[in-house]
This record gives C-alpha cells, sequence and structure tokens, in this order.
C-alpha cells in the first residue's frame, strides 16, 4: 500500500503506478562518500587554519559526538566546558530529544579552543559555531547549509574525487 499524509492509498491508481515505475528505470541511488581517518587526521592537522579552522572545528565536534548538522547548528558556547585535557559538548536538541554528552580529546580539543577564542566578545548570541573568514569569526550564526557543505570542503582540500558526494 502506497500512501500519503492525507491516508489516501494512492495503490489503487494503477496509471500513477506505471507512471513511476516507467521513470524508475535505470535509476539508482548515489551514495555518499566516506572519509578515512588518514584522510581526516590529515586534513586536521595540515590544513591551513586561516581558511578551514571553522571547518575543522565543525568537523571535529561532529566526529567526536556523531552530530547531525543540525545538531552542530544548534550547539551554544555553554554546552562546552574545557577540563584541561578534554571538552565536554551537550548536545540538548536532539532528533530523539534526549540529551547526549560526548568529550573531544587532543588534538581536536585544541582546534576547537583555538576557534572558541577567535569568538569576539561582544556577539548578541550565544550559538558556537559563528562564520569564520580570512582568520576571524564574524558576529553572524554559522548556517546549517554552510555546516553541511563543509565535508565537501574538506575533500576539496584534499583533493579527493567527486567532493560532492561527501555528506
Amino acid at each position: 500500500m502506497i500512501s500519503n499524509e492525507e491516508n489516501l492509498d494512492l495503490g489503487k491508481y494503477e496509471k500513477i503506478k506505471r507512471f513511476l515505475r516507467e521513470k524508475n528505470v535505470g535509476s539508482h541511488t548515489k551514495k555518499a562518500s566516506v572519509f578515512t581517518r588518514d584522510e581526516l587526521n590529515t586534513s586536521s592537522i595540515q590544513s591551513p587554519n586561516h581558511k578551514y579552522l571553522g571547518a575543522k572545528a565543525a568537523a571535529a565536534v561532529a566526529i567526536s559526538g556523531a552530530c547531525r548538522r543540525v545538531e552542530i547548528r544548534n550547539l551554544k558556547v555553554g554546552d562546552v566546558v574545557d577540563y584541561q585535557d578534554f571538552l565536554t559538548n551537550t548536545v540538548r536538541k536532539t532528533k530523539t530529544h534526549v540529551n547526549r554528552t560526548f568529550t573531544i580529546n587532543n588534538p581536536l580539543r585544541e582546534i576547537v579552543l583555538e576557534y572558541m577564542n577567535l569568538r569576539p566578545i561582544n556577539t548578541a548570541h550565544d550559538d558556537l559555531f559563528i562564520n569564520y573568514q580570512n582568520g576571524k569569526c564574524t558576529r553572524q550564526p554559522m548556517g546549517i547549509n554552510k555546516i553541511g557543505k563543509i565535508p565537501e570542503e574538506i575533500a576539496s582540500w584534499l583533493n579527493l574525487p567527486n567532493p560532492e558526494r561527501y555528506t
């Protein structure tokens, strides 16, 4: 049974089913590409901070906490606590509505702290990730689409084939 939000049984409509089957012939889904551990280590250590520090910090949080892009977007400065040897991050707005806490150890901790230390003092909001350009943080929050483009940025810097397939 094929149904939609209106509880309409689309299975009764043979012409629609036939049309959809015909349009689907030969199509296949494109699987997202995945970084290897070596690629991530290379990008986090060797990529220039003046251009990629914001992307590196967001990637460090995303990888350490297995975060979705909306969870990264919703992180606040107060959600991060530095314990000198590691950082703890608390993700409050999750898809499952259950708070999640994770740690970030060195060398990723140092990247996140360096990024956080560049934050302008008089920023009007407490979003953790703000735009990073030319070695400086602006006051504008980093948007969900910019966060979603970070894997593509990293893949481009690493000269990987098809960087747009990294999500």
